[in-house]
């Protein structure tokens, strides 16, 4: 049987901001939990923000695009990238 948490011993996580860095099928799932929550989700990927400007504005007004950069820069952080590019994804981290 799946543990359930209470409502009560859940963190209150609204307007909280989450940087996704890779934006593919996890990524993607993670951002529009992440929103469904309640949550900020600024999207990331290496092709640059403007691949990502038609899905942060599908998932509304709680998602950005933004560079990698700056979704590094967000308290909580999302790595999403295949473990073959984790390098690289690393190296374009601050």
């Amino acid at each position: 049987m799946p543990l359930q948490p209470s409502q009560s011993s859940l963190p209150d996580v609204e307007y909280a901001r989450i940087g996704i860095i890779g934006c593919g099928r996890l990524g993607s799932a993670i951002a529009r939990l992440a929103v469904g929550a309640g949550m900020v989700a600024v999207v990331s990927n290496r092709r640059g923000r403007s691949t990502l400007q038609d899905f942060a504005r599908e998932l509304g007004d709680l998602a950005v695009a933004a560079s990698v950069t700056e979704a590094a820069q967000e308290e909580i952080v999302v790595l999403a990238v295949p473990w073959s590019q984790l390098a690289v994804a690393l190296l374009e981290v601050p």
